[in-house]
C-alpha cells in the first residue's frame, strides 16, 4: 500500500542569468534542472538520489555530501566558482543558500516546486487503524511532521520508525524510532 504525504507541484523559475552551477538537495529540485533547460551544468547534490536523478537529468552529478550540512561543508571547502543556484522547494529544512553566502559563495535560490500536503488515503487508514505494524518510510523532517498530524485522521497506535535524525526528531514530537536505533533501549 502506498500512501504519499507529499504531492510534488512545479512552480515557476524564471532565471535572469544563467548558473555556472547547481545545488540541490532533493531529486525533485534535480528533475526541475532537467524541466528547466539546465542540462550539462555541474549539480552539487545531497546524496546518491538526488545525485542519480541529477545524471538522469543531464546534470554533471557531484555528490558532496550525505546530507545538507555535509553539502554545505563541502562547498565551503571547495568553493567553487559562482553563481550557484540551489533549486529548491518552498519548506526547506536548512537555510542552504544563506548559509552558503554568509561563507563567501555567491549563490541564488530558486523555489522550484511545492510540496503540496496529502492526507493519509482510505487504505492507509485502515492499516494504521489496525493492529498490525505498519512500516512508515519517513525521508524528510516535514514528512514526519505530516504523519504526526495523521492522528488526527486516524488513530497511530505505535510511533513512527524514521530514517535520519531530522526526520525522527519531527516524528510523533520526538517519540518516534530509527534504523539505527535497533541497538538502543526505548527512544
Amino acid at each position: 500500500m502506498i500512501s504519499p504525504v507529499l504531492a510534488i507541484e512545479p512552480l515557476p523559475v524564471e532565471l535572469a542569468a544563467p548558473p555556472k552551477a547547481l545545488v540541490l538537495t532533493s531529486e525533485n529540485g534535480a528533475a526541475r534542472a532537467g524541466a528547466l533547460g539546465l542540462a550539462g551544468l555541474d549539480a552539487w547534490c545531497v546524496g546518491p538520489r538526488t545525485a542519480a536523478a541529477a545524471r538522469a537529468a543531464g546534470l554533471r552529478a557531484i555528490e558532496a555530501g550525505p546530507d545538507a550540512e555535509g553539502l554545505i561543508a563541502r562547498l565551503l571547502a571547495e568553493r567553487p566558482a559562482g553563481p550557484l543556484l540551489q533549486l529548491r522547494g518552498e519548506q526547506v529544512a536548512v537555510p542552504l543558500a544563506a548559509r552558503l553566502r554568509e561563507g563567501g559563495l555567491e549563490i541564488r535560490e530558486a523555489v522550484a516546486y511545492r510540496q503540496r500536503a496529502l492526507p493519509p488515503n482510505a487504505a492507509a487508514r485502515e492499516a494504521l487503524g489496525g493492529t498490525r505494524p505498519v512500516v512508515l518510510p519517513l525521508f524528510s523532517p516535514r514528512s514526519a511532521a505530516l504523519v504526526a498530524g495523521w492522528g488526527g485522521a486516524v488513530p497511530l497506535q505505535a510511533p513512527p520508525a524514521c530514517r535520519g535524525d531530522q526526520p525522527r526528531r519531527r516524528a510523533a514530537g520526538g517519540q518516534a524510532r530509527g534504523a539505527d536505533d535497533r541497538h538502543r533501549g526505548p527512544p
